[in-house]
């Protein structure tokens, strides 16, 4: 309004949202850069340290080792290494610390509604971490029929002189179509837990954030809390 507090700042706060967004991206930018430079040289080496680790492993390893799943320990295996040190653990670090200040600024704001809050935090981690425990084996046992069907394909493929020589397309198909059915299973059975289950969280979640709304609602009727403190407050709360 003319003459108030604020008078002529909705151009400075303009332009603080539009910078942090440019810098952000700028930010952003960079770090892709960095990590598109870094990517194929740890690759590079984590392949090489892979595939030398193989070389000195005894005869009797390779006695039942199918050529396509060695192939994919060194190249799949150097690739899953390499994202979750570039992003899992910078993932891991940055949303912790931002919790910490989140939860550090909310307790400033309001104490007795975070504290409520949070209460909620233990009933979420326990289901969460039910749910997680559970998919992980669903994904490890994708993830094993997948290498499994793939090292079927690349040594039936690099073998096919031998199928052919002898007429063995028949025995060929039927155990791609055995291996594939495994994987296709076992895809299945992680996409139909992963699909029953996230919902169950997201349903606590809004829960937990109706509740809070409900009582800091209250809070505003009674005079307690401001309706601009409520929105804040739940907006770092999500």
């Amino acid at each position: 309004t003319i003459g108030g507090d604020f008078e002529g700042q909705i151009l400075f706060a303009i332009s603080l949202i539009v910078g942090t967004k440019v810098l952000s991206t700028i930010v952003t930018i960079i770090n892709n850069l960095v990590n598109s430079r870094i990517a194929a040289n740890l690759q590079y080496d984590l392949k090489n340290v892979i595939f030398s680790s193989i070389e000195r492993l005894s005869l009797r390893y390779f006695t039942d080792k199918q050529t396509g799943g060695l192939m994919n320990q060194v190249n799949n295996d150097a690739r899953t290494i390499y994202w979750f040190f570039t992003g899992g653990i910078p993932y891991y670090l940055v949303n912790s610390v931002q919790i910490v200040c989140v939860v550090v600024i909310m307790l400033l704001m309001k104490p007795d509604l975070t504290i409520l809050y949070l209460a909620m935090v233990p009933v979420l981690f326990f289901v969460s971490k039910r749910m997680f425990s559970s998919m992980g084996k669903f994904h490890g046992m994708r993830f094993m029929n997948s290498r499994r069907l793939n090292a079927l394909i690349s040594d039936t493929f690099s073998g096919m002189r031998v199928v052919k020589a002898f007429a063995k397309e028949k025995d060929g198909s039927e155990r791609f179509s055995v291996s594939n059915d495994k994987a296709a299973e076992a895809d299945r059975k992680a996409s139909r837990y992963s699909t029953l289950h996230f919902p169950i969280t997201s349903i606590l979640m809004l829960l937990s954030n109706t509740l809070i709304l409900g009582i800091g609602g209250w809070m505003v009727i009674k005079g307690e809390l401001t309706y601009g403190m409520l929105l804040t407050f739940t907006s770092y709360m999500n």
